[in-house]
């Protein structure tokens, strides 16, 4: 369960659970249900609960290419919230032995979502990647800080992964988030630390 209160009278709450089984031969199947609601007072369609299902089929096409196919609905509407349905596809390959792409389309009821991301391994322990994602239920989700106004076009990504020593790696990301108005820049560095798993 996943929470935040904004001010004095808004809340928004969140619950989700998610199963992946294989269900044939290079076929995967990834499914859930999440649950949210929202109470805005001062914002239309944003007060109420809402219950939505979804679904990703995964084919692995060989061992450097798979593509997806997705969808998913509102079952369950409380209050003024709209529904929020959607279907999509991507694909995930490797054009050589260091770099590798990924992407995805879709459509649904709060317009249309894209994503692409190239990968790029410079050895075992060192990579790089930049991106670009246009999440159209970002606004509608509450995703964001702040409200939209004008056009959402999107957030551009880059960053990079080094692998320190044994148990820890360093991360570096920069965005250029292109939501409506409210355009920003963010940088963020840490440390990812691992522990070596205890056999019995």
């Amino acid at each position: 369960l996943e929470g935040k209160r904004i001010g004095s009278k808004s809340d928004h709450l969140r619950a989700k659970a998610e199963f992946e089984a294989e269900v044939a031969e290079n076929w995967t199947l990834l499914a859930g249900v999440a649950w949210t609601r929202f109470r805005e007072p001062a914002k239309e369609h944003y007060n109420g609960d809402a219950v939505d299902i979804g679904a990703r089929l995964t084919y692995k096409v060989d061992e450097d290419t798979s593509v997806y196919a997705f969808g998913q609905a509102t079952v369950v509407r409380k209050g003024d919230r709209l529904r929020n349905d959607r279907i999509g596809v991507g694909a995930e390959t490797r054009l050589t032995e260091r770099l590798s792409v990924g992407g995805e389309v879709s459509y649904g009821t709060t317009g249309i979502g894209a994503a692409l991301t190239l990968n790029y391994e410079k050895d075992a322990d060192t990579s790089y990647y930049v991106g670009y994602k246009l999440d159209a239920d970002r606004d509608f989700m509450q995703e964001s800080t702040t409200s939209l106004v004008g056009s959402d076009n999107g957030v551009l990504t880059a960053g990079a992964n080094v692998r320190l020593n044994e148990w820890t790696t360093a991360f570096t990301e920069s965005n250029a988030d292109f939501f409506g108005r409210s355009r920003k820049l963010s940088h963020i560095y840490g440390l990812t630390l691992t522990t070596d798993e205890v056999s019995s």
